[in-house]
């Protein structure tokens, strides 16, 4: 379990910090105390490596990234953060395609599994666009760090919740809910209040409404974050 955890969104197409850039796409820099792992590379490494200087966070020393789904604004910034450090460590889905697993170390990812001390993966998930997630098992939860939730942000808790038995402190990311009816969108989010998610924090690609209606349904436990926002966990 992990007593101690901070996240920053260093990319995405939302923004809380001016002086800082956005872009559409994802990345998140996770940093305990013995880890310090990005999330995802956004679409644009330059980008990614500008707002990273600005927040005082050194691409030399992440030790791990997780790659949630194949698509680019996910994957696009990892040549320059290699070029930054060779030597870090992918966590990459089984299902990418070697043109995506060259050029660096990575251990791919199946099934739900434990991939060090307190961070999990779900494993695979989903048909059209395969995709895993992150969950940091914390004193205060599970937290749950989504890339573009293409298997649906429900399904997601569901399996975090199913597999971990603990209850979930927040869930964090892109919700892919931009296109989705406002019924729908309540529907999810009245779905997770009832699965007892105590925080949500949606970006990326879950668009207007649904930050809305999260912000309206979760309340003072909704998180309204983009580049250059932090929490800590502890």
């Amino acid at each position: 379990m992990i007593d101690e955890i901070r996240i920053a969104i260093v990319y995405d197409n939302y923004l809380t910090i001016s002086g800082l850039e956005n872009d559409w796409g994802f990345a998140a820099f996770i940093e305990g105390e013995k880890i310090k792992m990005l999330f995802d590379t956004g679409g644009n490494g330059e980008l990614l490596l500008r707002n990273m200087t600005k927040m005082k966070i050194d691409p030399k020393r992440i030790e791990k990234v997780f790659l949630s789904h194949f698509h680019g604004d996910h994957t696009g910034g990892l040549k320059s953060i290699l070029r930054e450090n060779p030597n870090l460590e992918a966590f990459v889905p089984k299902s990418f395609s070697k043109d995506l697993k060259q050029g660096y170390r990575y251990r791919e990812i199946r099934e739900f599994c434990e991939i060090m001390p307190g961070f999990y993966s779900t494993g695979e998930m989903g048909r059209a666009v395969i995709e895993q997630t992150l969950i940091i098992n914390t004193s205060k939860g599970l937290l749950i760090i989504t890339g573009c939730a293409h298997p649906g942000i429900v399904e997601i808790v569901k399996r975090a919740r199913e597999r971990l038995k603990r209850p979930i402190h927040l869930v964090l990311g892109g919700f892919h809910l931009f296109s989705s009816d406002e019924q729908k969108i309540r529907m999810i989010a009245t779905e997770l209040k009832k699965m007892d998610v105590e925080k949500v924090a949606p970006c990326h690609c879950s668009g207007d409404n649904a930050r809305r209606i999260f912000k309206e349904i979760f309340g003072d436990d909704y998180y309204e974050i983009g580049v250059g926002w932090s929490v800590e966990v502890r």
